[in-house]
């Protein structure tokens, strides 16, 4: 076998663009739903009570496109100086099996997550949004703000998280876009016609009493059976969309302890196999899939590959 390439995080972001991204996931979770293409759920491997590894593969029918994650979560890493999170993606040549490169993939998954909730808020929410709230102020509430920028002009931009000086830093960075910190998570998300809820938080930090009707909601976090972002009013008065109806009833607390019930997969509403539902607000429950950082690695091999041949 040739050498491998090996894609450095920096290079993954300069080659994937929110432009290009949106409607690769958008086609992404129209192929999930479609059941052609080929996810298991992800596969988890507890190393102790703290560390763990999960395993993402996918196979992508429609753009050909073979891949499988790997997600290495250690909180112990923290105290030490080391990232907490490592994630590596391989991605194969879907014809011969052959291994074409290793990207660093954090960035992957941050993008692609907030493509989804752009996907999502397309489809759900009827009238032109001017306010977004967020809770949390990681990476993936980061990636949000750009994402929902590609396709919203927002007039009003809130967020708050539980560390103040998180969302100093939270604002300074994206100090072109006007966004407003807030004292609480209520003022986060009154009045916001769509809140993004981006936590590893195992108790509700969003609560349904706080969202004007007609709101939606992309809750992205606390991707685990016993953690929950949202309250049972919250869960229990919205109507619920998922990405995945399998990996929600195994992997979300949200879903799992409200039991709430869900009414369809987004890409079943973007291939008309459902209709949407009215309700007091919409709520998209992101797991995240699989088959999404299959789409969005191609995208960023095949403009590397375009680089080297030019």
């Amino acid at each position: 076998m040739d050498m491998v390439d090996y894609v450095k995080h920096d290079v993954v972001q300069r080659n994937l663009k929110f432009v290009d991204l949106i409607p690769a996931v958008k086609r992404s979770l129209q192929e999930y739903s479609s059941r052609e293409s080929t996810q298991p759920l992800r596969a988890v491997v507890w190393v102790n009570k703290n560390r763990r590894l999960f395993v993402m593969p996918s196979y992508a029918k429609w753009e050909n496109t073979l891949a499988t994650k790997l997600l290495n979560i250690n909180p112990d890493c923290a105290g030490r100086g080391l990232p907490v999170r490592n994630s590596y993606l391989m991605l194969f040549d879907a014809n011969d099996g052959q291994l074409k490169c290793v990207m660093e993939s954090e960035a992957i998954s941050w993008m692609r997550t907030a493509a989804a909730s752009v996907v999502a808020s397309q489809v759900l929410v009827t009238k032109i949004p001017k306010v977004l709230g967020l809770i949390g102020t990681g990476n993936s509430a980061f990636s949000h703000v750009l994402a929902f920028k590609e396709v919203y002009n927002f007039e009003k931009v809130k967020v708050w998280s539980r560390n103040p000086e998180n969302v100093v830093r939270f604002c300074e960075k994206l100090k072109d876009f006007n966004v407003t910190p807030c004292r609480c998570a209520e003022e986060a998300v009154r009045n916001a016609d769509i809140v993004v809820v981006a936590t590893s938080s195992p108790t509700p930090v969003l609560m349904g009493k706080w969202l004007k009707p007609g709101c939606h909601v992309n809750a992205i976090g606390a991707i685990k059976s016993t953690w929950r972002e949202l309250d049972d009013k919250c869960m229990n008065e919205g109507v619920i969309y998922v990405d995945s109806i399998e990996a929600a009833q195994k992997e979300s607390g949200d879903i799992i302890l409200s039991k709430a019930e869900i009414c369809a997969e987004i890409g079943q509403l973007l291939l008309k196999m459902k209709s949407p539902k009215t309700g007091r607000y919409t709520i998209f429950k992101s797991c995240g899939l699989a088959i999404e950082d299959a789409y969005a690695a191609k995208l960023v091999w095949e403009k590397i590959s375009s680089e080297y041949n030019t």
